[in-house]
């Protein structure tokens, strides 16, 4: 019931169905399934069945804690980043993006693997690659999602580090890797392969190709 519930969330193999995953996690839990905690929690916060509920999603998290502190944490991160005000006074902003901070350093602490992977795409927007490839590391043993990040930035960076033997400004070039890129994108005549298609599409971009 678990596994069906995880099934409609994300939609692997089955059309998302947010409801459909509510109604299965209740099941898991019934059946004494306790990390559907973690599911409930999360259709709380979203509104698998209608508007959020933000005390229900509290009673969740509880619960959820006594058996995986770590998931919990990042839960309440992400419930915590998600209600973040964009405009208000600076000194509650100041606390909220403090006590998010300690949540989320909670959670990597305690080898959340969702931690972990937010972690990374955090410091990816940073620009900071190689913090950025760590931390996805330490997530790719149970998240594929992560392990293809990983793998993403193991190709730019090995594409920065050749830099200094890419002659810029070259128009045919950029334009041969562009239509390589999309050609690996979209399958035509080849099998699809999206890591090498990202790492073209760089390579393009820095060869001076606005399209890609």
């Amino acid at each position: 019931s678990w596994l069906l519930g995880l099934i409609y969330l994300h939609g692997q193999g089955a059309p998302i169905d947010a409801a459909q995953a509510q109604t299965w996690f209740t099941r898991a839990w019934s059946q004494q399934e306790r990390i559907a905690s973690a599911g409930l929690a999360w259709c709380a916060m979203e509104g698998c069945t209608g508007s959020a509920n933000l005390e229900m999603a509290d009673q969740w998290l509880s619960k959820l804690k006594e058996i995986n502190p770590g998931r919990a944490l990042y839960l309440q991160w992400y419930l915590l980043s998600k209600l973040a005000p964009i405009d208000g006074p600076m000194s509650e902003n100041s606390r909220k993006r403090s006590e998010a901070d300690s949540l989320l350093k909670s959670a990597l602490s305690l080898g959340d693997v969702q931690a972990h992977a937010a972690y990374g795409r955090y410091l990816f927007s940073q620009d900071r690659l190689a913090d950025s490839l760590k931390a996805f590391e330490r997530a790719s043993h149970k998240s594929p999602a992560a392990s293809h990040n990983a793998d993403l930035i193991k190709a730019r960076l090995a594409l920065v580090s050749s830099q200094a033997e890419i002659k810029p400004n070259s128009v045919a070039e950029a334009e041969k890797a562009y239509q390589q890129a999309r050609r690996l994108h979209r399958g035509e005549g080849i099998p699809a392969n999206y890591t090498e298609a990202i790492r073209l599409y760089w390579l393009a971009d820095r060869l001076g190709s606005s399209q890609s």
